[in-house]
């Protein structure tokens, strides 16, 4: 017995170091065009990530039918296709706790959700310089797949929502 509490103790103090030493890892950047994608998800709403891809590729290759997949009733870009270039900051799940008297009616804030963060810029061919616009993707589960609620950034929905200032991200840095 005393043998597999000191057993115990060893594994643990040998994990722990490998917590303490994770790092967000570093940025990476999504693309998506007409013809390529670096995510192989995009078509699917298997996961909140891969819904989000799936509605950035809808802009980026003007095919409606990507939004349809993950619930969202969006056209792609009026230029037609264009490259588009995205980077996930941050994927949080909204608690019960992170909903205020105000929002208990809002739809697209409500316990269970996912919001997105991400940076993206859309580009005639190469992006060099072009500037990163700040988007948010809520989303919620459907099954085994995800819906878009509601977005905003540069393509915005009619009465698209901001982020409640009281609202503490608790999901992991991306």
């Amino acid at each position: 017995m005393r043998l597999l509490a000191m057993f115990t103790v060893l594994a643990c103090t040998l994990a722990l170091p490998a917590h303490a030493q994770s790092t967000a890892p570093a940025e990476k950047v999504g693309r998506i065009d007409a013809a390529h994608a670096t995510s192989a998800c995009i078509g699917s709403a298997g996961s909140a990530v891969c819904a989000t891809e799936t509605l950035l590729a809808c802009f980026a290759r003007s095919q409606s039918d990507l939004c349809a997949r993950v619930g969202a009733e969006a056209k792609g870009s009026e230029k037609g296709a264009v490259t588009l270039e995205y980077i996930i900051d941050r994927v949080s799940v909204i608690r019960a706790e992170d909903i205020t008297e105000e929002l208990r009616d809002v739809e697209w804030f409500k316990a269970g959700y996912t919001l997105i963060e991400l940076r993206r810029r859309t580009c005639a061919a190469a992006c060099g310089d072009e500037s990163w616009e700040d988007m948010q993707v809520y989303l919620r589960p459907r099954g085994t797949a995800w819906d878009v609620v509601t977005w905003r950034g540069e393509l915005e929905q009619e009465g698209a929502p901001e982020e409640p200032e009281n609202f503490k991200a608790a999901g992991k840095p991306q």
